[in-house]
């Protein structure tokens, strides 16, 4: 009788187990997060952690990733808002504020508030948002012991850049597994106690980075290139663009350089492995036991008092001009054929009309390219002939001929 007892109990404890790995897997961040604190709260080496979370309040928040409230960005008590009079500068990184006009009581927020500061005012097209895979370490390694190992080889590599470049950002830290990795570093810097003989399964965390950068020269396929030089490897390194800022009508503001650096105060706790899940939370916990928050912050390089001394407005003109061919040709085959004409008439109509000439499409082209070929180049129109430049070059969209071109079939 005892022993199908025993039998009942340990298969009520192995259901209990499945449920609680599908919550930590398959929910939502806020029950995630309660699932994750059930798990902790069955060893006293968390003991801390679980006092603050227990202990969160309305009016004082305990700002911990374990918080379901505070971790969870749709759950914030603390909102950025745009003041009523105020607008968003276009093209341009955006400094924003909560309700009251101070620093946000949500740890989140505050930090992308505090990073944000030296971008504020800058050209969007000279911030760029960069993420690093930088390293591997073993769940029995200490993540605080090569912060400052990774930050010397961060700085060496902002060192390659323009003068003046300014960054900010933090670290963060993810579980994976071996198989899992879907970038690749070098085999020599792969911390040897974190593979242990390369086993596939083999859990270890994940160090990387996620900040801003102000380049007042270089574009983001050269800082790509240097940054990859320091950290080799596929997949390892993303440079892209920041998002512009958006207003909501109730005024809060998402997205922008800020949003990004929201994203990068976030601390992640990031637990997918099936039923593994629930051990996964201890280990995780524990390595990340062996750093702080503040060591997590990064920050090279200062703002001048006049942003005029280190922005160059032809630069800046000249690398929106390089973005926007980039993107055009990212987009030229999914485009329409009157889309292309009128990238092709407004970057060389010269070009564009002595193609059409030669491919005689109709009898009125005969006479028009000449026209307006002669009128570009600032020499006379043949004798005899009425030029129709008053009408401006719409003259070939709104008379017709523009739909009988990019009708024709291409030779």
């Amino acid at each position: 009788m005892a022993q199908n007892t025993k039998r009942k109990r340990l298969t009520i404890d192995n259901i209990r187990a499945v449920h609680k790995c599908t919550e930590l897997t398959n929910r939502g961040l806020s029950k995630q997060k309660v699932a994750a604190i059930s798990v902790l709260a069955q060893h006293r080496e968390f003991d801390d952690i679980i006092d603050q979370v227990y202990s969160c309040t309305k009016k004082r928040p305990c700002n911990n990733k374990w918080c379901p409230t505070c971790s969870d960005p749709r759950n914030r008590r603390s909102r950025r808002h745009l003041k009523s009079d105020r607008r968003l500068t276009q093209n341009a990184c955006n400094g924003t504020s909560t309700a009251l006009g101070a620093l946000s009581s949500n740890y989140q927020v505050r930090g992308g508030q505090r990073m944000v500061e030296p971008f504020v005012g800058l050209p969007l097209i000279l911030l760029h948002c960069v993420t690093i895979n930088l390293l591997l370490v073993a769940l029995d390694g200490s993540l605080n012991g090569e912060l400052e190992k990774l930050r010397a080889r961060l700085r060496r590599a902002l060192n390659r850049l323009s003068p003046g470049n300014i960054a900010r950002g933090k670290f963060d830290m993810v579980l994976k597994t071996i198989d899992g990795l879907t970038f690749d570093i070098p085999e020599e810097e792969l911390d040897r106690s974190a593979l242990k003989a390369h086993i596939a399964e083999q859990r270890c965390g994940m160090l990387h980075i996620h900040f801003v950068l102000f380049d007042p020269w270089m574009s983001s396929e050269d800082i790509r290139k240097v940054l990859i030089a320091e950290f080799p490897g596929k997949k390892r390194v993303c440079v892209r663009a920041p998002y512009e800022d958006i207003k909501h009508d109730d005024g809060t503001v998402t997205h922008g350089v800020q949003g990004f650096l929201e994203y990068a105060s976030l601390e992640k706790v990031e637990i997918d492995f099936g039923m593994d899940s629930a051990q996964a939370v201890v280990e995780f916990a524990r390595l990340d036991q062996t750093w702080s928050r503040r060591n997590t912050s990064f920050s090279s390089g200062k703002r001048p008092d006049d942003i005029n001394t280190i922005v160059d407005a032809d630069r800046v003109k000249e690398l929106e001009a390089q973005r926007f061919r980039k993107r055009i040709r990212k987009n030229w085959k999914t485009m329409t054929y009157a889309e292309q004409f009128i990238h092709i008439w407004l970057t060389d109509a010269k070009g564009c009309l002595e193609t059409v000439r030669a491919r005689n499409f109709a009898r009125i082209m005969d006479t028009f390219p000449d026209v307006l070929i002669s009128y570009m180049s600032n020499s006379s129109p043949p004798p005899g002939v009425v030029t129709p430049m008053n009408k401006g070059a719409n003259w070939i969209v709104t008379s017709g001929l523009y739909g009988r071109l990019v009708s024709q079939p291409s030779d």
